[in-house]
């Protein structure tokens, strides 16, 4: 059903999360329902055997099947961890909480306490959203809860962190309309980028990437050559950048959005201009050491791949439309330069 809707996030940029509390009630609700049906099989059979509508030698293999099955127990487990398999679930320890948040909301009925009725009942709920929270928070991540409960429904009201759905199917559709909308600004954001609409925003990317390309030690000359050799000078000069396209949509994946919060990757094709000098040399076996022979001295144009991790933050509406970049990460790049085929100049001097 619904809940099985969930394993279209388990590769995504969307995770689920749950609290051990629920976890730990949702084993105990499977384990009394599979139990009630194993007793609803049990009475079933006794009653077919009662009214002779199969042998007995038919009810024995069945009473020995029904013996053979696992426990409720164990059969409430199996299905509850390869939900998680399945869906790539999060279980959130709930001794992870703070003792303190927990008495001082107790006492003062805060939320999900309230000011009548067994308080203690809340408890299971308490330790569940404080748990929540906290890992919300740790992770930078807004969580978006599903619940009916009206406890829970106060305490998202007062959470920064925790916004809260009546069911499941609204749930899914506010993430999968959130996504689709950060994927179409995205998309949009890139262009307006590539077409030079937004120059401020693009320089801050261009000085990162520059940053990063024009320091040699985050590269390797690569030559292929017949003689020993040593890497001198390795200089990189940035020329063009550009966004890497799949089709009609730039090469980017979304990994979180929120209301006021994008962070997506890209990829980017980075032209440089690499100069480096090598100095050759061969080893004197009857003086044992090495003796210079020449150097070369190559320059090369060449194409680097570098993704980046880009923080966007805002408002991303029509109406608004004012964000900015809060922050830019590398995530991967072109370590290696090949300058090909080598071999000294004697005619360069060192």
């Amino acid at each position: 059903g619904m809940l099985n809707k969930l394993s279209q996030f388990r590769d995504g940029h969307v995770c689920l999360v749950l609290s051990e509390i629920v976890v730990r009630e949702v084993h105990q609700h499977l384990t009394d329902k599979a139990k009630i049906a194993k007793d609803d099989f049990n009475r079933a059979i006794k009653e077919v055997s009662k009214q002779k509508v199969v042998s007995d030698n038919i009810v024995k293999k069945i009473n020995n099947f029904i013996e053979s099955l696992p426990s409720a127990e164990d059969v409430a487990k199996n299905r509850l961890e390869s939900f998680i398999k399945e869906t790539n679930a999060e279980v959130i320890p709930a001794d992870t909480i703070e003792i303190k948040n927990l008495v001082t909301r107790y006492f003062k009925s805060l939320p999900p306490f309230e000011e009548t009725g067994k308080k203690k009942n809340e408890f299971p709920d308490a330790i569940a959203l404080i748990s929540i929270e906290k890992w919300a928070e740790e992770n930078q991540q807004k969580i978006l809860a599903v619940a009916k409960d009206r406890g829970w429904h106060n305490f998202a009201t007062d959470s920064n962190w925790i916004d809260i759905e009546d069911d499941l199917g609204s749930a899914l559709n506010k993430l999968q309309q959130q996504v689709r909308d950060a994927s179409e600004f995205i998309n949009k954001f890139l262009t307006d980028l590539d077409s030079g609409l937004k120059p401020e925003l693009m320089g801050n990317i261009t000085n990162f990437i520059n940053d990063v390309v024009t320091d040699s030690s985050n590269f390797v000359p690569e030559v292929s050559t017949d003689f020993e050799y040593i890497v001198r000078d390795l200089e990189i000069e940035p020329d063009e950048i550009s966004f890497l396209k799949e089709g009609d949509n730039y090469q980017s994946k979304l990994v979180q959005t929120g209301n006021e919060l994008i962070i997506s990757s890209i990829v980017l094709s980075v032209s440089v201009i690499a100069s480096c000098n090598f100095t050759f040399a061969v080893w004197d076996a009857t003086n044992s050491e090495y003796i210079f022979i020449g150097n070369c001295y190559s320059t090369i144009e060449v194409d680097l791949h570098v993704e980046i991790l880009v923080t966007l933050e805002g408002d991303f509406s029509n109406q608004g439309n004012y964000f900015e970049i809060t922050k830019i990460e590398l995530v991967d790049f072109t370590n290696t330069i090949d300058f090909g085929y080598i071999e000294p100049d004697h005619s360069f001097s060192e």
